[in-house]
């Protein structure tokens, strides 16, 4: 400003610079050159490399001091010793001790792989090291999605929340599970389409879905993204990469038992076992005299029925439609929907928002998720806190309250009131999203602009 006698008014004090010869001390100047505390806080690169850092070094720390679970490892090796050793590729002939191998066959081979690298499955410490490594890759795509891709308001300061689950790192690190592998080829894809590598964002995909069919849910989703960056025509191309990618680990199994191969390995009738639910158990269920139940079946009643069942594919492609039909990316006036269909191509937080939605809702219409199924949406529940209108203590609240229910309540599982919980805290995500990411339909939003104008 200045004053009323034209002189300048005095700015604020600055601390007075120091002579010129003390920046040419090498120590001085290197000091003074470097970036303050708030802006390494500030910058993704940094924070992330140190966390990165930092769980290389946990993840050793639990691989050294927390004892190993055998849960499915070695299951998944009897599916696949028969593939490797006596080159069987039945379907029908490749069971483990918890059942007959459901997984497609990006599963096998990826397995197989491991079980020569770890002398036939019986080096666990090196399987343990190699899904150290799946983990450590898993959350560096992660990492590049929200550097990219995060939500307004979304700080680099928050992405220690991402690395806090027990559950998590003992998915990978402790349990071995395939759910960890697949996340981590979906994220590489998301990070391939963010960065317009749309044919090896593809084959990613597709090789996801080849280890555990969940992947499937992030479909939706994937297709508007296909749709708005190249048209229905480029769309059907890109798909047609993900069917090619499925031919090509399945063929020896299609050439020698098609029918058990697709029966077994894309089978979306499975039940599944109401005593290790995590979301569902409030749902009433009788349990079954021992000598009828089986792996995935120890209840008869509600959740067992088909109604049940139905009812939650159904409210799934409702939830699908509505999201993505009238729902956009934070400070979109267009839906996902309406921005596709015209092929305006999106931008690198619409392609992740619209993927991780789309998943979410098939997460938590999901009829039974089990344990190690929370890999399927932890990394990404940050993202979608985020993209919600929610205060930040709540939305933390609610990202602990989410640990919380997965972990177990009573013994080795959950409860009623654990599943009750998990229940209302995906409701409560889901309307949040909503309210945060709504904005009506879009073509009439852009009639309205245009006779405005």
């Amino acid at each position: 400003g200045v004053a009323e006698d034209g002189a300048a008014e005095p700015g604020p004090r600055r601390p007075r610079a120091l002579p010129a010869w003390v920046y040419s001390v090498p120590l001085v100047g290197y000091v003074a050159s470097m970036p303050t505390i708030d802006a390494l806080l500030s910058s993704y690169a940094f924070v992330s490399c140190v966390l990165l850092a930092a769980e290389a070094v946990l993840n050793f720390a639990i691989i050294k001091k927390v004892p190993y679970t055998e849960i499915d490892w070695q299951a998944y090796m009897s599916e696949v010793r028969p593939v490797i050793d006596d080159g069987n590729f039945n379907y029908e002939d490749l069971r483990g001790g918890t059942g007959p191998l459901v997984y497609p066959g990006g599963f096998v081979w990826i397995y197989a792989v491991l079980y020569k690298i770890t002398q036939n499955g019986s080096n666990i410490l090196m399987a343990q090291l190699i899904f150290a490594g799946f983990y450590l890759a898993t959350m560096a795509f992660v990492f590049f999605i929200y550097a990219y891709a995060a939500p307004k308001g979304f700080r680099p300061i928050y992405l220690p929340l991402l690395c806090l689950s027990k559950r998590i790192h003992s998915i990978f690190v402790l349990r071995l599970f395939n759910d960890g592998i697949a996340m981590m080829l979906v994220y590489m894809a998301i990070v391939l389409y963010i960065i317009d590598y749309r044919h090896l964002a593809s084959v990613s995909y597709s090789l996801a879905v080849s280890v555990k069919m969940n992947i499937f849910l992030f479909a939706p989703g994937l297709f508007l993204v296909l749709l708005s960056v190249s048209r229905l025509r480029g769309a059907i191309y890109y798909i047609s990469i993900c069917a090619m990618v499925q031919l090509v680990v399945g063929l020896p199994f299609l050439l020698t038992h098609p029918i058990n191969y697709i029966k077994q390995s894309f089978n979306l009738a499975r039940t599944f076992n109401h005593y290790w639910s995590v979301n569902f158990k409030w749902v009433p269920c009788e349990p079954l005299p021992v000598d009828q139940k089986t792996l995935l079946n120890d209840c008869a009643g509600i959740f067992t029925s088909k109604a049940f069942g139905i009812s939650l594919l159904l409210g799934t492609i409702v939830l699908w439609l509505l999201y993505g039909g009238y729902c956009g990316a934070l400070g979109s006036r267009q839906s996902f929907l309406a921005k596709a269909t015209r092929a305006l191509p999106f931008n690198a937080n619409e392609i992740a928002t619209v993927m991780l939605v789309s998943n979410f809702i098939g997460v938590a219409m999901s009829k039974s998720l089990h344990f190690q199924f929370y890999v399927w949406y932890f990394h990404a529940l940050p993202f979608l806190l985020w993209s919600s209108p929610l205060p930040v203590v709540l939305k933390i609240l609610v990202l602990l309250g989410i640990e919380m229910c997965w972990n177990p309540w009573e013994g080795e599982t959950s409860t009623v009131e654990s599943s009750i919980l998990l229940t209302l805290l995906h409701a409560i995500l889901l309307l949040a999203l909503w309210h945060g990411l709504w904005v009506g339909d879009g073509r009439k939003a852009d009639a309205k602009d245009a006779k405005q104008d």
